[in-house]
């Protein structure tokens, strides 16, 4: 398997790179926005890009990043819930499984 290059610069955005081990895991029940990022369990951090991908829910969606890397999807809101990372798009609540959003 090939190794993805971030699809956003860490130079110009240093919020969407992996902060290491000593930066703790977020507290539960928190969502983007208002949040800037949200650290899950297994150290990844999240966070919506500047992609807009519409306004399809009653609200702007923008693409979902996950350790600066687009994950191919857009959403209007990230939840870090229960330990789950979820967002809320289009295609109503998903959750992210390790691979994907389901």
């Amino acid at each position: 398997m090939t190794e993805l290059r971030p699809h956003y610069s860490f130079r110009l955005f240093p919020f969407m790179r992996p902060q290491g081990l000593l930066m703790p895991a977020t507290d539960a029940y928190v969502s983007i926005p208002p949040a800037l990022v949200i650290r899950d369990n297994e150290g990844a951090l999240w966070t919506l890009g500047f992609d807009q991908g519409g306004w399809r829910t009653g609200e702007y969606e923008y693409d979902v990043v996950r350790n600066g890397r687009k994950t191919g999807e857009h959403a209007c809101r990230i939840e870090f819930r229960r330990a789950q990372v979820r967002i809320f798009g289009t295609a109503g609540w998903r959750v992210w499984n390790g691979h994907s959003f389901v």
